[in-house]
């Protein structure tokens, strides 16, 4: 009874520490620190329903605005249903995207979802094969290093970072911000101007955006 006990102790304490660790990084915590463009929604939820409210999505109801985007967005809609299927399917909660060069496949993506860990790797690999015909990598933290790459543009390569799943078609970035996350000293929060701008936001918010 006392080893059952005892098994039973050190099995709770493992899912509080593991439950800890997966919202333990922040997203800016994640992003480089020489990201040019950055945006989060850290309760997307909360955004869509806020949405109807918003300014812009009054503008997008008028109809004529409606009629200027309707063939553009059918024929968007033709060649990507698949993706945003996969994508509604990974259930995502938050997200964010950074970019280091937006002339070159410099660029990370990050959600937080309530899918499982099979639905996501499911869902992520048909979405690196429907946008760029070739299947995602998975990257560990524990050993970042142990996959090769011949080619970045090859596909997606994704990795957990706490709550986050972290998509990117460059190893190397993605790497990066794994160790960002492992640091805790690194990444786009370090960042003295993202410091300063980042002041004047009160939370709770619906959208973060920072460029420069």
């Amino acid at each position: 009874m006392i080893g059952v006990g005892v098994g039973l102790l050190l099995a709770t304490l493992a899912v509080l520490l593991w439950k800890q660790s997966q919202v333990s990084v922040a997203a800016d915590q994640i992003a480089p620190g020489d990201a040019v463009f950055y945006f989060e929604v850290p309760q997307l939820v909360r955004t869509i329903k806020n949405l109807p409210d918003t300014a812009l999505y009054q503008i997008f109801q008028e109809p004529s605005v409606r009629r200027f985007v309707r063939q553009p967005a059918s024929m968007i809609w033709k060649e990507y249903e698949g993706v945003w299927n996969s994508f509604l399917n990974l259930d995502c909660t938050a997200l964010f995207f950074c970019a280091t060069d937006p002339n070159r496949q410099r660029w990370i993506v990050g959600f937080q979802g309530s899918s499982s860990s099979p639905v996501r790797s499911r869902e992520i690999q048909k979405i690196s094969k429907r946008l760029f015909g070739r299947g995602a990598v998975h990257i560990t933290l524990v050993e970042p290093d142990k996959v090769r790459f011949t080619d970045d543009a090859d596909g997606i390569c994704f990795a957990e970072i706490g709550a986050w799943t972290v998509l990117s078609r460059n190893s190397v970035l993605l790497r990066e911000s794994l160790r960002n996350a492992k640091s805790g000293d690194a990444g786009l929060h370090s960042s003295k101007l993202f410091q300063e701008c980042r002041s004047n936001i009160r939370a709770p918010y619906d959208l973060l955006l920072f460029a420069r």
